[in-house]
């Protein structure tokens, strides 16, 4: 990915290929000069966390109209999803037949992922699993309590939430939980006349 402020980061790879320094498969767009960041304590994973740019955790999506179809992705400020709106902006006035389009903009937030495997489920696999290879013909798990139960679902939920890093598996689904009316054409009047 082409970094647009290429000529501010002093912590570029050694190799001048205009690469942006924060090269990351699900990096959004570099927009911003370095000193936004504290560069060299960079990690592909983890230059978010550390840009002060994105320290607000706030995500944001635009749509066309007033539906539950967000499909133009997420943004890390209301300012980029505006202005990603303001690129495809000959579309939308296209889509909404109208020259001076207002878009939906949405604070968002990820849908989690799920971690809460059933203890049940899986003593029952392991009895029914345990009992084709001995040939018991009673419950082996009977005796377990309401704590041990619980203390296994602990358990299960710990390591899925280990098995999400390791494969580094991060929710990508959102729902919008606020949206409010942006007019670009007042949008950009706005922007140019500061």
């Amino acid at each position: 990915m082409s970094c647009k402020r290429f000529e501010y980061c002093s912590y570029r790879k050694e190799k001048d290929d205009n690469m942006c320094c924060f090269e990351c498969p699900d990096f959004v767009k570099c927009e911003f000069p370095c000193g936004y960041t504290f560069v060299k304590e960079f990690t592909r994973g983890d230059y978010k966390s550390k840009c002060e740019y994105y320290k607000n955790d706030e995500i944001w999506s635009w749509n066309e109209m007033d539906n539950e179809n967000w499909s133009h992705g997420t943004f890390y400020s209301k300012e980029e999803a505006i202005e990603d709106a303001l690129a495809d902006i000959e579309n939308v006035k296209r889509i909404l037949c109208t020259d001076t389009p207002t878009i939906y903009l949405g604070k968002c937030e990820y849908i989690p992922l799920r971690t809460d495997l059933d203890p049940d489920r899986a003593m029952e696999y392991l009895d029914e699993a345990y009992c084709d290879d001995s040939g018991c013909d009673y419950y082996i798990y009977e005796g377990v309590t309401d704590e041990q139960r619980q203390w296994l679902e602990d358990k299960l939920s710990d390591v899925m939430v280990e098995f999400h890093k390791m494969i580094g598996l991060k929710p990508c689904w959102f729902r919008v939980v606020e949206q409010e009316e942006i007019n670009l054409c007042e949008y950009e009047k706005g922007r140019r006349s500061k």
